[in-house]
């Protein structure tokens, strides 16, 4: 078989989002939005790091994206620290919080965004719009390392045409989505997950490579991939370090159980 037709077989749906500023006031309770403010239940506590609130930047409304492996309703929502911007959160670990609402509508109330440094927000509210795309993995990726893909200068030119043609991921040149591949800016992201979850070292990993693409490849999902998007006037406002890229991952067992908590993020910048 073909490298193209074994390459073919990679390409999973994701859903583009397209963010479009908006008056936070138009939005309805519950709606889809990047910054703003997040619509919570009453008694709901605002998620904080060394004693200063985290940056809201998303809330998903489950029921609109309608997406497979995703709760059919539900809101998510999504904060992380834009002081610090650190590169590695892991669960547990205050920087970052992905909260997960399986609660009715008619509970929420839109929660006002305490204050916080000027650099870290809050950011310009828009109003989303969920389009199907397919995804195929960026050169490196682990999925096409455990099955042995490697390709020539000539054949990986033309899997790029593919594949930034298939997710149009260059125009414009930001790609928020949720499920799907990541844009990848440095490194391969899933086994550095599998290893940090499990303890493994950088020298045990060496020694265990084959088995770890395996068991990375099948127990990791990208859950949402957030561009920088700095035009306030365009979009949110928000820059990732260097033009860089937010990844939210989660174990495939976890997302089943809907356990949100347990998410991962990395930052990965130019």
């Amino acid at each position: 078989m073909s490298n193209a037709h074994v390459l073919a077989t990679f390409a999973e749906r994701a859903l583009r989002i397209a963010a479009t500023p908006a008056d936070l006031a138009t939005l309805p309770i519950g709606a889809s939005r990047f910054g703003g403010a997040p619509d919570v239940p009453a008694i709901f506590v605002w998620p904080t790091c060394a004693g200063r609130p985290l940056t809201f930047l998303a809330q998903l409304d489950l029921s609109e994206v309608n997406a497979p492996g995703l709760p059919p309703r539900g809101f998510l929502l999504f904060f992380y620290d834009v002081i610090e911007l650190p590169f590695d959160v892991a669960p547990g670990d205050p920087a970052a919080s992905v909260l997960f609402l399986d609660v009715d509508r008619s509970t929420l109330v839109r929660r006002a965004h305490p204050p916080i440094d000027p650099e870290g927000g809050p950011f310009a509210g828009c109003r989303l719009a969920f389009r199907p795309v397919v995804d195929l993995p960026t050169i490196g990726d682990a999925v096409l390392e455990a099955a042995g893909i490697a390709l020539d200068e000539r054949e990986y030119e033309a899997y790029e045409k593919v594949a930034v043609s298939l997710s149009e991921v260059e125009t414009p040149n930001r790609y928020h989505h949720l499920l799907g591949y990541p844009q990848t800016m440095q490194s391969e992201m899933r086994t550095a997950l599998q290893s940090a979850a499990n303890g493994i070292s950088s020298e045990d990993a060496r020694a265990r490579r084959d088995a770890l693409l395996r068991d990375a490849v099948a127990e990791w999902q990208l859950l949402l991939q957030i561009d920088t998007d700095d035009d306030e006037e365009d979009g949110p406002g928000w820059m990732w370090g260097g033009c860089g890229r937010l990844y939210f991952w989660i174990r495939t067992s976890d997302l089943e159980a809907r356990a949100f908590d347990q998410v991962w993020v990395i930052l990965q910048c130019t």
